[in-house]
């Protein structure tokens, strides 16, 4: 059986994953981190991220105290990734996002979809999925996850909970 981390992030859904036999492994389903901008330090994992909003994943910005907002944003989350998990086969499950996205774990990129700007194309609403190398995640230590969008237009900016089988 395929091992997957799910990052309860958006809806799971990438077609090719739906025939394997997934099982969730880490559920991040709750409180993130949340800013407005556009600054890539925000995904190194020693970025402050303290005095970020706290907002409810899964959830529309718009819902969580942004109303209207329109354009770039980061989410962050701390979790631990148990060492039983080392010798899996990890997925990083995101369902769809519908502009551009890039995804970082401990600062370094696991995947995304779209062009950010000057030269702006985004990806429409994709299902993501990113299998994720054995060496980017710190194994029984804590492991940041950082999420960079750019949304442009409202109600674009869901991040509803991926579903996995309920037998984890």
């Amino acid at each position: 059986m395929k091992k997957i981390i799910s990052i309860a992030f958006l809806f799971l859904g990438f077609s090719s994953l739906f025939a394997m036999d997934l099982k969730r492994e880490i559920n991040l389903k709750g409180v993130w981190r949340f800013e407005i901008g556009n600054n890539l330090s925000y995904k190194e994992p020693g970025s402050d991220d303290s005095k970020w909003e706290k907002i409810n994943v899964p959830d529309r910005w718009e819902n969580e105290g942004f109303p209207g907002y329109d354009g770039y944003a980061w989410y962050r989350i701390k979790f631990n990734a148990p060492s039983s998990l080392k010798t899996k086969k990890l997925y990083l499950q995101l369902g769809r996002i519908d502009a551009v996205d890039r995804v970082y774990l401990n600062g370094k990129l696991v995947g995304g979809k779209g062009k950010f700007p000057p030269k702006y194309d985004p990806a429409g609403e994709e299902r993501r999925c990113y299998l994720l190398s054995p060496e980017l995640l710190n194994f029984g230590a804590e492991n940041v996850l950082a999420v960079d969008r750019k949304s442009t237009r409202l109600n674009s900016s869901h991040i509803p909970l991926s579903r996995m089988p309920s037998s984890a």
